[in-house]
């Protein structure tokens, strides 16, 4: 749903990350009472596709996705007093099973999962199931840094859980859904 705005709604302009560590340029227009959105890469100089936006007075969601790799990023921003944005960012991900020659049942979660993409991440996720419950740990492949992992839920398929990264205190919501025996569909905010 689409709430009409005031052509002179804070939300109007090029929004980019507050430390520049980012390509990517978010651009709010208004167009007959309404938010136009776009996108673009600074780097790859390609324009996102921009799907599935609302605006329900308080908070303006979308869907980017990038052409070339089909990559998409849901988007919820939603305005600061100091007239800076909260932008809150999910992404979606395709991982694999790093231990392919083990058998398990198609409903469980158990195994070592890795980015489907293994250069985009080094987080290596070992989840098992004991007593009826699912246990995550998580580390770093690369520098062997193990994560703290909390709030573990398992509900309708879903498995979430919180990672802390104890060395820079970065925190991130990840779900899984099973896409098949050896693939999970990753959501993390």
């Amino acid at each position: 749903m689409l709430k009409k705005i005031d052509r002179n709604h804070p939300l109007i302009g090029t929004w980019i990350t507050e430390e520049e560590d980012s390509s990517a340029e978010i651009t709010i227009a208004f167009e007959t009472g309404h938010f136009r959105v776009t996108g673009y890469g600074s780097m790859s100089k390609e324009k996102f596709i921009i799907e599935n936006l609302s605006w329900d007075g308080k908070k303006l969601k979308f869907t980017s996705r990038i052409p070339s790799s089909n990559d998409a990023v849901k988007h919820m921003l939603m305005l600061l007093p100091d007239l800076k944005v909260d932008h809150e960012l999910t992404f979606c991900d395709a991982w694999k099973r790093k231990d392919t020659n083990e058998v398990f049942a198609k409903e469980s979660f158990d195994g070592i999962w890795i980015n489907e993409d293994e250069d985009e991440t080094s987080v290596e996720f070992n989840i098992s199931k004991i007593n009826g419950k699912y246990v995550v740990e998580a580390s770093n492949r690369v520098d062997g840094e193990k994560f703290i992992i909390s709030n573990t839920d398992y509900k309708n398929d879903v498995l979430s859980f919180t990672s802390l990264v104890p060395s820079n205190n970065y925190r991130v919501r990840y779900s899984f859904k099973r896409a098949s025996d050896m693939k999970l569909k990753c959501e993390y905010t």
